[in-house]
Parts: C-alpha cells; structure tokens; sequence
C-alpha cells in the first residue's frame, strides 16, 4: 500500500495518552514512527538535506542547525534513526525539529501523532491564549446548561488547552501567539506531504573501525520497522465533538 496512505493512517490513530494494550500501543507507536519518518524525509529534501545523487542526507548540517536554536541540539544518529522510522521522538524534540526547519510547529506534532485529525476543530486561533481558555472553562463549568452540553463544550476548550500547551512548550519569547491563519496552513502542509513520494531512508550508521558510536538519545525505544497497513480515505471534515474526556 502507498506510503501515503498509512501517513493517513497514523493522523487518526491515538494518541500516546489513549488507553490501550501493550501489543496495541506498540503498534501505535510503531506507525507513528514509521509515518514521521516519512513526513520528516519529504520536508528534509525540500530543504536540501537530502542529496539525490549519493541518497545521503546531511545530518551532521541539521543536528548543528537544532543546536544553534536551543544550545544542545539532536544527535545525528537520534536523527537517522528517526528519518528510518526506529524511533518516535519526544514532543520537545519534535518542537525542535520544527523551529530548526522554520515550520510551524502545528505540522510536525500532527507528523509525529502528537496530535490528530480530530483535534484540529479545537485547534487555537490567532487570538486564542491559555488563560482565556481557562477562563471560559472556569465560567463554562458555573453555567446552568445541561450534563450533555456542558460535557461537549468543557471537553473542546480543554482539548484547545491541551493544543496550546504543545505548541507553546520551551518558547522563551514573551508575547507568543498562534500564526494568522495557522490551521489553515497547518491543513495545507499535512495534505501536500501526504500526497508526496518520500525519498528512501538513509542506510543505518556503519561504526567506524575502534570507534564507539554515541548512542541515541533517550527517546521512544527503537521500533522494528514493519510493511505497510492500508487505511481508509482521509478527510479533513471536522468531526463531531466527543462527549467524553
């Protein structure tokens, strides 16, 4: 099955906090990190990481780029490793990746599975802040509504909650705010990198002759890669908000 559609696949899996069996999350995981190693290749040749004519991609190059944004930076076989789809990284360091590479942060936590297709109707505006969010949960939860209603309405600005505490983790500049228009291009950017080829993954690292190899960073544990699972068509129609948390 194209590698596109099992991309599809992994946005609407759950996520990291849903409940499930070992085997099951396994699985999940496994997706994840298969799907954001294709996503992560695609956005790394439109950035001229990857070299065609060899198939090597310049990892040393963007582990220093990853350095210069926070002062610590990726290791380049945490990057292969990765691009090859052997391990989920951290949401902190799918932050990193997405400011090294000036994208919006939005793209990769949906790449990464961090967040799904179903969060993006509670996705923040432009204006939207966190203490206005809890203020209106904090006004909501007084309000004489029904069980139903109230439940809906609590569980969306919580999920938005949720959202912006991703996106707004480690930023140091005061005065943060969601992009104009960022779902929209959060959406545009998902919907080109599932329509486009990924370029193949770069060959596992080759420990140099009486040299030890700097072990990759803590992260999800490496993940034995798997084929392809098909997946249904995917929609970007928002669906019907959860009645439960």
């Amino acid at each position: 099955m194209h590698e596109r559609e099992q991309m599809a696949r992994m946005a609407t899996a759950p996520d990291a906090s849903s409940p499930s069996s070992p085997p099951a999350q396994q699985m999940v995981e496994r997706d994840r990190a298969i799907a954001f190693g294709q996503m992560l290749r695609i956005l790394l040749e439109r950035q001229e990481y990857y070299v065609p004519l060899t198939g090597a991609y310049l990892l040393t190059e963007l582990s220093e780029r990853t350095r210069a944004v926070d002062g610590c930076g990726i290791q380049a076989n945490s990057l292969r490793a990765y691009l090859r789809g052997e391990t989920l990284p951290s949401d902190t360091k799918v932050r990193l990746i997405a400011d090294a590479l000036h994208l919006p942060r939005g793209v990769l936590l949906f790449a990464a599975g961090y967040l799904t297709l179903e969060d993006l109707p509670d996705y923040p505006g432009h204006y939207t802040t966190l203490e206005a969010v809890e203020a209106d949960i904090a006004e909501i939860t007084q309000l004489p509504l029904s069980g139903e209603a109230k439940a809906r309405i609590l569980y969306s600005l919580r999920n938005t909650a949720r959202i912006l505490r991703l996106l707004a983790a480690e930023r140091a500049q005061t005065g943060w705010q969601v992009a104009r228009d960022e779902r929209e291009l959060v959406i545009e950017h998902l919907l080109d990198l599932w329509e486009s080829q990924a370029p193949p993954p770069p060959e596992p690292a080759a420990p140099e002759k009486n040299a030890v190899l700097a072990p990759v960073e803590a992260e999800t544990p490496r993940l034995a890669a798997t084929p392809p699972i098909s997946s249904a068509t995917i929609s970007t129609a928002p669906p019907a908000p959860a009645t439960h948390h």
